[in-house]
């Protein structure tokens, strides 16, 4: 069966020939009985009780000469400054997941002193662009995340349009383009 979202991107590649750019993947279709989903712990062990504590405390990379000690089991994605979210955006999930006890991540755009004051622990992504790949950029962080593709996308290298560059001379300046290059 085909669907009005799969006829929209089949018409927008045949019109541009590229993938549409999107974060999620690639569109499958689903049988309604892969919807369903058991739990059989259930029928092994008891679970906790309310009143129980458990712990969510997670440690990555244990055998690390320096871990990353997390409070919770949950991470910031990676949503890069510039194309996705503004300095203020980057610097209010940063004071975030300070306070939710997990780490920030700078995503695939440049990196920002502000992101990293207002982060405890900040994951810095090395990604498939040209920028924050130096040693100092690196160092900065308490992880380093290998960005090895994304959604449709796959191991493409990126670039930032002039047009987007124009428009934000911060971001520019940040990656280190000169006007008119990508």
């Amino acid at each position: 069966m085909v669907g009005l979202g799969r006829l929209v991107e089949t018409e927008l590649r045949s019109a541009h020939g590229q993938p549409p750019a999107r974060p999620f993947g690639r569109r499958e279709i689903i049988s309604p009985w892969k919807e369903l989903f058991f739990n059989p712990v259930y029928l092994y062990r008891q679970p906790l009780l309310d009143y129980k504590k458990v712990k969510t405390e997670v440690i990555i990379g244990p055998g690390a000469r320096y871990p990353l000690k997390l409070k919770i089991p949950i991470l910031i994605g990676g949503m890069a400054y510039g194309t996705a979210l503004s300095a203020q955006t980057k610097q209010a999930l940063a004071m975030a997941a300070t306070k939710a006890g997990t780490a920030a991540n700078t995503g695939n755009g440049p990196f920002l002193s502000a992101e990293r004051s207002a982060a405890e622990k900040l994951i810095v992504q090395y990604s498939r662009g040209s920028w924050a790949k130096d040693l100092e950029t690196l160092k900065e962080g308490d992880a380093i995340e290998i960005q090895l593709g994304q959604g449709l996308w796959g191991p493409a290298p990126i670039e930032v349009s002039p047009s987007r560059l124009a428009r934000n001379p911060k971001l520019r300046t940040l990656l280190g383009v000169e006007p008119g290059e990508k």
